[in-house]
């Protein structure tokens, strides 16, 4: 028995090094595909639109966007998608009526949020967005008509 149990040491002990041997294999081959892959996906950023509250959804909610746009280009291509109104602050400007300034108002209004957490500012590049706050690869954007998340 005892022989038997020398016999499982060595044995263990000689796959031990082919196992060390074989994991900086794994990660080289896990480095490779994360450094080609990073320049190729630093052009495009996949942006995953995610309706909430009472906006209106979209058929398609996943685009590939440039990484060098801006938030508020997305605003502008979410308010061209939708079809909504000009926005808040040029549509007040035209009518002085009691009620309809205020409705053209939340008519107009988007609000955008990255994973439903925060409010990006408008001069924030989808990339830098896309490098801290990925989810599977993509970039979630929830927007919505009123103000959903404080």
């Amino acid at each position: 028995m005892k022989l038997v149990f020398k016999i499982r040491e060595k044995n263990s002990n000689e796959t031990s090094p082919h196992s060390s041997l074989s994991s900086p294999s794994k990660s080289t081959k896990n480095n490779k595909p994360k450094s080609s892959s990073k320049p190729a996906s630093s052009s495009k950023v996949r942006v995953h639109f995610m309706a909430v509250g009472s906006a209106p959804l979209m058929k398609k909610y996943k685009f590939q966007i440039g990484a060098d746009e801006t938030v508020r280009y997305v605003m502008a291509f979410l308010h061209k998608i939708l079809k909504l109104p000009a926005t808040p602050n040029s549509s007040t400007g035209g009518d002085s009526n009691g009620s309809s300034p205020e409705n053209n108002v939340n008519a107009g209004s988007l609000f955008l949020y990255c994973n439903a957490a925060f409010v990006p500012s408008p001069d924030e590049r989808l990339g830098d967005l896309r490098d801290c706050f990925n989810v599977r690869g993509e970039l979630v954007i929830h927007y919505s008509l009123q103000e959903a998340w404080g």
